[in-house]
């Protein structure tokens, strides 16, 4: 299919592989281009270049309106979002110690589970997200890791793409996770045994 696949990050749900394999088009150009690659860069043709799109399993099921369900603390989900959760809160706590909570105040485990993502939109590296984003990206990661049906679709989809003729895979965030997983069964071309 192309020479090089792509594989994207969470929080795409409501774009196409047409519109990210645009952006990802310019930008691995720009890259080769200042990596000092640019006879590379320039020969590169949009046909090199497909992106496996998964972002629509993530889609909310009948939804009338752009935009994430108004997702808060109590969608936060007990096993893997709480424990992604706690691991997010905990390296940013590292980072940022003003993010802890005062002495004695995170005894409750509903309390917890309100106040950690509170916390995070006021660390550097989640700035800007909005609380649903923030708890609708940690779902769908999740929901990947956890949902055998999810999962195979993305990894369907990701095979569609890659044939004896792709020579490199990206990954990005969760997409990393996928071209892996991908890249390490059998039925992926690009491994040669």
């Amino acid at each position: 299919m192309g020479a090089i696949v792509g594989v994207h990050r969470i929080a795409q749900q409501f774009v196409s592989s047409y519109e990210l394999g645009s952006c990802w088009f310019d930008a691995l150009r720009g890259g080769l281009e200042l990596a000092g690659w640019e006879g590379v860069a320039d020969a590169l043709g949009e046909g090199d270049l497909r992106v496996a799109f998964f972002g629509d399993l993530f889609r909310p099921t009948a939804a009338l309106a752009f935009g994430e369900p108004a997702y808060g603390p109590d969608d936060i989900r007990p096993g893997l979002d709480r424990d992604l959760l706690t691991a997010f809160y905990d390296a940013a706590l590292e980072k940022e110690p003003g993010l802890a909570p005062p002495e004695r105040a995170m005894g409750v485990h509903r309390a917890a589970t309100a106040f950690m993502p509170r916390q995070l939109l006021r660390s550097r590296t989640f700035a800007g997200l909005t609380q649903r984003a923030f708890i609708g990206n940690l779902r769908q990661v999740s929901d990947y890791l956890t949902d055998p049906a999810t999962k195979e679709a993305a990894l369907r989809r990701l095979g569609k793409l890659v044939d004896d003729d792709t020579r490199v895979l990206i990954g990005h965030s969760l997409g990393s996770v996928i071209a892996y997983y991908s890249s390490c069964t059998s039925l992926s071309p690009l491994v040669k045994g």
